[in-house]
């Protein structure tokens, strides 16, 4: 803040008429005044060095809780670490892989006509009631099944 010509010629002509109006002070009171302020200071200093304590206090738990943040955060890096390098390694395992590996699909198809007793359609398949007999008599599953007991039957004999 700058001090104008006008103020500086002001504040002159009070304190100087102030001065000149005041008795001198003797040596105890200028000592009391002195003491007094001394009294003040040595107040500000316990007040500025209590703040200043205070403020290292909190300086140190500040360092503290950052030093434990940094320990988590370098905890999670590393744990973000081991999760894409598990990540990396399973997509590379994905990729060698194709979608048809290890699938295997059997299927047994059988064709022909469900007929009832009068040689009409008849309803058939899971469910239905009625006895139904198929038209389709695979003749190699007779055959074989002919086989089968004929060579049961003899091993059975011997």
């Amino acid at each position: 803040m700058r001090i104008s010509l006008i103020s500086a010629a002001v504040c002159c002509a009070l304190f100087s008429a102030y001065g000149a109006n005041a008795a001198p002070l003797t040596v105890e009171q200028r000592l009391a005044l002195l003491e007094a302020r001394l009294n003040h200071a040595e107040q500000e200093a316990g007040e500025a060095k209590r703040r200043a304590q205070q403020a290292e206090l909190r300086t140190s738990a500040a360092e503290q809780r950052a030093a434990a943040a940094e320990k988590q955060v370098q905890t999670l890096s590393q744990r973000t670490d081991a999760t894409e390098q598990k990540q990396q390694a399973a997509d590379k395992q994905l990729a060698k892989t194709r979608l048809t590996d290890g699938f295997e699909f059997n299927a047994y198809a059988r064709s022909g006509m469900l007929v009832n007793s009068h040689g009409k359609g008849a309803r058939g398949g899971p469910g239905s009631r009625r006895p139904v007999r198929s038209t389709v008599t695979p003749t190699l599953a007779v055959s074989a099944m002919r086989k089968i007991t004929t060579w049961s039957s003899a091993s059975a004999k011997k």
